[in-house]
């Protein structure tokens, strides 16, 4: 196991000898869920409150370890955005590793977003931690309605050997809490099991005399751990959904400390628990092994199929992103991709912020409903203008600056990998005096099926480069058109439109003319009888 980790001061005894009692690290955190039955802005005061408590433990409370921020970085955003700056305080918390974050952006469903969804996720998350000298590879999968095969594989892919894990696996198949996991292409990473969930060490208070219920409960939970743990150490989670830091844990430890006997406990990290996990796992004895899907996720099943239309929604948009706008992003000039990053980066992250497993899951109210939905228009309207103004550059024309003429041309892309020769529909605007049957559509010089749908008769306009709109073009024609092309993988194809009439529209002509026409699907050449011509480049 390779993450960034640090060993803690109990591992050794005064001789350096390994120690073989029960360990015990005792993570501080919260789980925060983004939305769920309150919306993002119903929750953020709240998380200004986290972190205010937070500042106040940091500065009051020198023993204290770290806390663990849920393993996901789209809270810290949130965070700066709600303080409208990025508080110094926090920076060096950050830099001292006092609040650790990463290494995803947001906690998302694995089965309901796509693969290109969860890499993106990594990437936007590790580009925070770097930005605030963090490198924490933590495969942490707390809350996910169960897991998919190729989970192994995306973390080792970015150098995380490990996982986290609390649904997924049946608790009494499980032998250990501690296992090894590989993925349908034999990546393997070790799995610890969250036995008892992430808050099996909740609501830890000093103020609290840690008896009765929950005195009992922790007591049950530690018992069961032991029983489950291979190498004799202890996950204990202080924390739940939307919790807030608490103070004077080391007080709190203390007298956790005097109601375990036999278990020595120390705040610490996760990395803390990992690196005490590797020095004791047993040499002859092997960990359980499970390899590919982990499903078992009883009562949680539903969400696949609640709210479908945040589904469909949700997988219009990573389309768009994934299978368009990326390799149109490969054709782009190095010089202007600059000018592209950030709207790329903006779309993706409106969508990752309904990739939540209470958001994507649509297990949640029907407020947050509204938001999921808002957020998923906005990154789909993003994403097709972005899409448009990479269309222009990459072809060198905006059609919106163009009048309706004939003849024309028409660009058709296809973004699969493979040729295709089926039915695609297209929107093309004419002048108003164009016949609609008469038109002729060639690719590479030969006519191609064709049909008009529809026709609709509309006051176009034209823009001009200041953003100014000039011209008006009354009565346009604007025509829904199904064509039968032929596509190349990947390729971008020419269908060149024209009147069947002897006379081009939108062409010079003259009324005592029988003009001649030449058209090889590349150019067409109109010439007129008084030695004029008409050329235009298809």
């Amino acid at each position: 196991m390779t993450p960034s980790r640090t060993r803690p001061g109990w591992e050794a005894d005064s001789q350096g000898n390994r120690s073989s009692h029960t360990a015990a690290v005792l993570v501080a955190h919260t789980h925060w869920d983004r939305e769920w039955y309150l919306t993002v802005e119903q929750l953020r005061p709240r998380l200004v409150r986290l972190f205010a408590n937070l500042r106040q433990i940091l500065r009051d409370e020198p023993d204290y370890r770290c806390y663990w921020l849920d393993g996901q970085t789209c809270c810290l955003h949130d965070y700066w955005d709600a303080e409208g700056h990025r508080p110094r305080w926090l920076e060096e918390a950050l830099r001292e590793r006092k609040i650790l974050i990463g290494p995803w952006y947001t906690l998302m469903d694995e089965w309901l977003v796509g693969a290109e969804s969860i890499v993106r996720n990594l990437f936007e998350g590790r580009r925070t931690m770097r930005a605030v000298g963090q490198d924490n590879r933590i495969g942490y999968l707390p809350d996910s309605f169960g897991h998919i095969s190729q989970m192994p594989s995306i973390l080792t892919g970015f150098g995380i050997d490990n996982a986290f894990l609390f649904r997924g696996l049946r608790e009494e198949a499980l032998p250990s809490v501690e296992f090894e996991w590989i993925s349908a292409q034999g990546e393997s990473v070790h799995g610890t099991q969250l036995l008892g969930g992430y808050s099996n060490a909740q609501r830890i208070d000093v103020e609290q005399k840690l008896s009765g219920e929950q005195a009992a409960q922790l007591v049950k939970n530690v018992e069961q751990l032991k029983e489950r743990s291979a190498t004799g150490v202890l996950l204990l989670m202080n924390g739940v959904d939307q919790a807030l830091p608490t103070h004077h844990l080391s007080h709190s430890v203390a007298k956790l400390q005097d109601l375990l006997s036999g278990v020595r406990i120390e705040q610490g990290s996760l990395a803390d628990y990992l690196a005490l996990v590797e020095d004791r796992l047993p040499a002859q004895e092997p960990l359980p092994v499970f390899h590919g899907e982990l499903t078992h996720a009883p009562e949680l099943d539903g969400a696949l199929s609640a709210r479908v239309e945040q589904k469909t929604a949700n997988r219009a948009v990573e389309n768009l992103l994934t299978y368009s706008i990326e390799p149109l992003l490969t054709l782009v000039h190095p010089e202007r991709m600059s000018r592209y990053r950030g709207m790329l980066q903006r779309a993706w992250r409106l969508a990752m912020q309904c990739h939540g497993h209470d958001s994507i899951c649509s297990c949640h109210s029907d407020l947050v409903a509204a938001d999921v939905m808002n957020r998923l228009g906005q990154a789909q309207q993003l994403a097709e203008s972005l899409e448009q103004e990479l269309l222009v550059d990459v072809l060198g024309v905006r059609p919106a600056e163009q009048s309706a003429q004939l003849p024309s041309t028409l660009v058709l892309r296809n973004p699969l990998p493979w040729q295709r020769v089926e039915p695609v529909e297209v929107t093309l605007d004419v002048p108003a005096e164009a016949d609609p049957d008469s038109l002729v559509f060639q690719q590479k010089g030969e006519a191609i099926p064709a049909q008009v749908i529809s026709r609709q008769e509309i006051c176009r306009w034209t823009e001009q480069y200041y953003g100014k709109v000039e011209n008006k073009e009354t009565g346009t024609q604007r025509l829904t058109v199904l064509l039968q092309p032929r596509l190349g993988a990947g390729a971008f194809e020419k269908v060149a439109v024209r009147s069947g009439n002897s006379q081009q529209l939108g062409s010079r002509k003259d009324p005592r003319s029988e003009p001649n026409m030449l058209d090889n699907g590349l150019i067409h050449v109109v010439v007129h009888r008084d030695g004029t011509m008409d050329i235009t480049d298809l």
